[in-house]
């Protein structure tokens, strides 16, 4: 079985202001999520549910996982076809 970490939110980036000034909005930063994907030996996705980035090639890697589904490439459309 394989589990996902999903840093949500990956809109949300850094702004800058006056004087190279920057605020993070963000708790986490993709580096750690990475990180700690990495140490658990989980798969690590951020999305965006806002603007829908990733969104998509997170259903998809989910439901490449399931029983009997392994590897199994999904179709590349919005109707959730799976190509054989």
């Amino acid at each position: 079985m394989k589990m996902i970490l999903v840093g949500n939110k990956s809109d949300l980036a850094e702004k800058r202001f006056a004087q190279s000034a920057y605020i993070s909005y963000r708790q986490v930063t993709p580096a750690e999520g990475a990180k700690l994907a990495k140490e658990l030996n989980l798969i690590f996705i951020e999305t965006s549910s806002k603007n829908g980035a990733n969104v998509y090639e997170l259903f998809k890697t989910l439901a490449s996982s399931l029983p009997g589904l392994e590897g199994a490439e999904i179709a590349n459309n919005t109707n959730g076809n799976i190509a054989s």
